[in-house]
């Protein structure tokens, strides 16, 4: 069984991934990270170099090599993936996608207090945090509602996600 999560960035979505591989005994795949070692460079670092187009590239190559040549597993995918038609159509093909509906205000919360890593909203203040990732966010969640399965982590357990996908 494949699960991809998938949902806006500071959702929460590595970490559900190693609790849900935990309880399902599945291995844990961090997209982004696995990007790094890979490339040896760091998400900021890349988005620097190859700018957000070359990233996304990168990402849809990644999510497609990983899905292709692994089964079993369940994996944190980086914010923007649902984005590309293309990859929701491979995570469909090869599994169940899970959309992990964070609150908008939990997320901005977290930014704000820790946007390290994050390319997207790098030296923003927080006003600029908060306007930039609203935009972002009311652009990408049509995409993410193509998904499986929505989750709700303030309102439901990993039991919950863990019942709902075997159900699927």
């Amino acid at each position: 069984m494949i699960i991809y999560l998938t949902g806006f960035m500071a959702a929460g979505k590595s970490h559900l991934a190693e609790q849900i591989a935990r309880a399902a005994d599945l291995t844990s795949i961090d997209l982004d990270r696995e990007i790094e070692i890979f490339t040896g460079n760091s998400i900021a670092e890349i988005f620097e170099s190859r700018g957000e187009a070359g990233f996304r590239k990168l990402e849809s190559q990644h999510l497609s090599y990983i899905s292709r040549h692994n089964k079993d597993f369940v994996m944190a995918c980086g914010g923007g993936v649902m984005a590309d038609t293309d990859n929701i159509m491979l995570m469909q093909q090869y599994g169940i996608i899970v959309f992990v509906d964070t609150d908008l205000n939990t997320i901005i919360k977290r930014l704000t207090s820790d946007s390290t890593n994050r390319p997207l909203i790098s030296g923003l203040k927080s006003e600029e945090i908060k306007q930039k990732v609203g935009q972002l966010y009311k652009q990408r969640l049509p995409h993410y509602r193509k998904a499986d399965i929505a989750y709700n982590p303030a309102r439901e357990s990993v039991e919950d996600l863990l019942y709902k996908i075997k159900l699927f």
